[in-house]
């Protein structure tokens, strides 16, 4: 599905134009593998390497967009989660090209420790995704300080 033919109404104030929440969330099963998943632009959400490495994901999204604003993610769980935060581990200098050419985006759940962990069979991570539509990008270019 093209992002043009999206039912993109709820209108927002910005200093950026077309700036799209993406919304989400995913399930895992006992063992910490994806079983289910949900969301408006999300193609898939699948275990990184096969459940290999711990808490480590990868959300496909369904198009390629033209800037990368933020990632936000949180367990909600029916009991008490080691899961502390969720971390995108992308490489911040080609996040904007990766956005661009559809690259998915690599998660992590982490302890309070900092170490990677499977989320319990009990939760479910909900997570949003903003980025921008528009080629417009008066604020693209960053100014050293």
């Amino acid at each position: 599905m093209s992002t043009g033919s999206r039912y993109l109404k709820q209108f927002q104030y910005t200093l950026e134009q077309d700036s799209v929440s993406l919304t989400g969330s995913f399930a895992v099963d006992a063992d910490g593998y994806v079983a289910s998943y949900q969301g408006g632009g999300i193609e898939s959400v699948a275990d990184f390497d096969g459940g290999v490495t711990d808490g480590y994901y990868v959300i496909q999204l369904d198009n390629g967009w033209n800037h990368f604003y933020s990632f936000n993610a949180h367990p909600v769980c029916a009991a008490n989660s080691s899961v502390a935060s969720v971390q995108l581990k992308m490489d911040p200098t080609t996040i904007q090209t990766d956005i661009k050419n559809n690259v998915p985006l690599n998660i992590q759940c982490l302890d309070y420790a900092g170490a990677a962990v499977n989320p319990a069979a009990t939760c479910q991570i909900f997570f949003e995704i903003k980025v921008r539509k528009s080629s417009v990008g008066p604020f693209d270019s960053s100014t050293t300080v």
